[in-house]
């Protein structure tokens, strides 16, 4: 056997500060991810393009929720104010969630606290540099097309009792702590009528010892279908040339992400544009200038935070599936919501209003590098940028049963 040597390690160069280093080289607490892992997922964000590949980065997904990104942390949380690292876009500092992950060609991650004497104290918990693509000199045009379409269905959706399981639960707790059933006869035959025979029978009834009027509930609501779907949709698009001659790199890419939520009532709905052009120009030997744009844009339409009907919880799917009772019906027969035991989370999320966000994100660079001798390096550059969030809350009031 003989064995033949490999150079692909020693050539592979990593980011570091302000510079580059071979791998073989590094003597820092550094790791290296390049375009080719992030290619390789079918992911929506930086967050799940990162998960499981970079010792020691710790990524914590906000929510579930369409469009919402990760936060990051190297190490741990070394502090009781968290501890977030320095996050860096081709040197300048950006929200990592905005970012079409198609468009990045290389992530490097400082985690020692070397990193400081560069970046300052700002680095004190680390740094993740994300390096955009680029065009290749003397390189053929490179046009290039990703369409991407999943449909998203929940592994588990809670299963909860229904009316009769409910009745027969609420009436054997009753017993065991006061001696006599929560329900009556009355109404279980009621609640057992609705069940066997939903069509021939209401949701709600006259009880005979309350007032005229006065409805009782006798429903089989499975709270759960009501409010989770079975499956929603996912879907994003990336167009990008690239290439280059002996003096001019050019990347330009667009990518769009539309992403639907699990509210079945609710409508959760979020885009994401994103638009990058990348050009470099070497004006001499020794002088190269540069230029950049970075354009992110997002709208994404929420469920409700907040409303007159609603609980200081009452976003929250999963509670509102396992606490409503399932003998209270979504709606009345008269059309109005029922409300008899608890927040009706359906109504809340149809008629309650919504939330709407958007946010633009422009990042205009020009940069002049000039190498007047060897060894010697002059970096100029300037960056403009321009953010801009609008929100809307629009809560709304939705009409309830008497009860």
């Amino acid at each position: 056997v003989q064995l033949k040597p490999s150079t692909a390690i020693s050539d592979e160069v990593t980011i570091v500060g302000y510079g580059k280093q071979k791998k073989e080289n590094l003597t820092g607490a550094i790791s290296y991810v390049s375009s080719e892992v992030l290619e390789s997922r079918p992911i929506t964000n930086l967050g799940q393009g990162l998960q499981g590949i970079i010792p020691n980065l710790n990524i914590d997904p906000v929510s579930g929720a369409p469009g919402r990104g990760a936060s990051f942390n190297i190490r741990g949380n070394t502090s009781i104010n968290g501890g977030s690292p320095l996050i860096l876009v081709d040197g300048v500092e950006m929200d990592p969630n905005l970012i079409n992950p198609q468009d990045i060609q290389s992530i490097s991650v400082l985690k020692d606290a070397a990193s400081a004497s560069i970046y300052g104290a700002r680095a004190a918990y680390g740094v993740i540099l994300i390096t955009m693509k680029s065009g290749t000199k003397a390189k053929k045009p490179l046009v290039s097309l990703l369409m991407n379409y999943s449909v998203n269905k929940p592994i588990v959706i809670p299963k909860s009792m229904n009316s009769m399981e409910f009745a027969n639960w609420m009436n054997d707790g009753s017993i065991t702590s006061n001696g006599h059933p929560y329900f009556d006869d009355e109404t279980m035959q009621h609640i057992k009528a609705y069940f066997e025979d939903p069509k021939n029978n209401s949701p709600l009834f006259q009880h005979s010892q309350q007032p005229d009027g006065l409805l009782l509930e006798n429903g089989n609501t499975n709270w759960g279908k009501e409010l989770f779907k079975d499956s929603y949709p996912l879907q994003q698009y990336t167009a990008s040339a690239a290439g280059g001659s002996d003096k001019v790199t050019y990347y330009t890419s667009f990518g769009y992400l539309n992403q639907k939520g699990i509210s079945k009532p609710g409508e959760e709905n979020f885009n994401r544009y994103n638009l990058v052009q990348n050009l470099s120009y070497d004006v001499s030997k020794w002088i190269n200038v540069s230029a950049k744009i970075i354009y992110n844009a997002t709208d994404q339409l929420m469920n409700p935070s907040n409303s007159t009907n609603a609980s200081s919880f009452g976003g929250d799917l999963l509670y509102s599936s396992y606490s409503q009772w399932p003998i209270v019906p979504v709606v009345a027969p008269d059309g109005r919501y029922d409300e008899s035991f608890g927040y009706n989370m359906v109504a809340y999320l149809k008629d309650g209003g919504y939330q709407k966000q958007q946010t633009q994100d422009l990042r205009m660079s020009g940069a002049l590098k000039m190498t007047p001798a060897k060894g010697v390096n002059i970096n100029l550059d300037y960056t403009y940028n321009k953010s801009t969030i609008n929100y809307l809350n629009y809560q709304k009031q939705y009409t309830t049963r008497d009860h």
